[in-house]
């Protein structure tokens, strides 16, 4: 991506919402990503500038909705050094889920793109989250984690399955993007073939398959 679209991309993404302040040039945009590296989803350990703690700060009673187990993944993860953090899901579907919400989560783009194409990437991007991302979370947190926490749900990880780094130029990666997505949706539809009881996977299918096409479409 080039430097230039940085800032328009972040801000697209980040202005407007409650407690950030809106990104409207480099410095800024340097701003919100050191933001993002050290208060972004699976950092590791606590951290009191969290969104988490600063609930808890406001409201010491305050506890989450659901009983999510603490570092959730289907997988035992590579980049974190205590592995007895780690809570393995065992239970079937919520391993499914879990491995396709971390499938879609990693479809982050980097590529060079007109004005146009960084509008489309921008809505994309947002789209993926309300439409597929917080469905599957959401789901994710109703399923049980397994026999070894009885009594606790699931949760997202958030977890890189592989490189997440796309295709230097824009035709190829786009047409990545495009694969992984249609992949994504079919996938959905494999769980959905094998009888799964989540009301989301339709809805997280069609989304990817629709985002799919618009990119197929806008770069053909």
């Amino acid at each position: 991506m080039r430097i230039d679209s940085l800032p328009k991309l972040l801000a697209r993404s980040f202005f407007g919402l409650p407690g950030l302040k809106p990104v409207t040039d480099l410095a800024s945009s340097v701003v919100a990503i050191e933001g993002i590296v050290e208060q972004g989803e699976g950092a590791s350990g606590d951290n009191e500038d969290s969104h988490y703690d600063q609930m808890l700060a406001e409201d010491p009673s305050f506890v989450p909705g659901r009983p999510v187990v603490s570092n959730p993944y289907f997988i035992l993860p590579q980049d974190v050094g205590n592995l007895s953090s780690v809570n393995l899901l065992e239970n079937r579907l919520s391993v499914a889920i879990s491995n396709l919400f971390d499938g879609c989560y990693e479809l982050v783009m980097h590529t060079e793109e007109s004005e146009a194409q960084i509008d489309l990437l921008a809505s994309i991007s947002i789209d993926l989250m309300t439409d597929v991302i917080g469905p599957l979370g959401e789901a994710l947190t109703l399923l049980p984690a397994g026999d070894s926490n009885p009594g606790m749900n699931a949760g997202p990880s958030f977890r890189f399955t592989r490189d997440g780094t796309a295709a230097p130029h824009q035709v190829s990666a786009w047409k990545l993007f495009v694969e992984r997505m249609n992949e994504m949706s079919a996938y959905c539809g494999i769980l959905e073939m094998q009888g799964s009881s989540i009301p989301a996977l339709t809805g997280v299918k069609a989304s990817l398959a629709r985002y799919a096409k618009q990119l197929s479409d806008a770069s053909s």
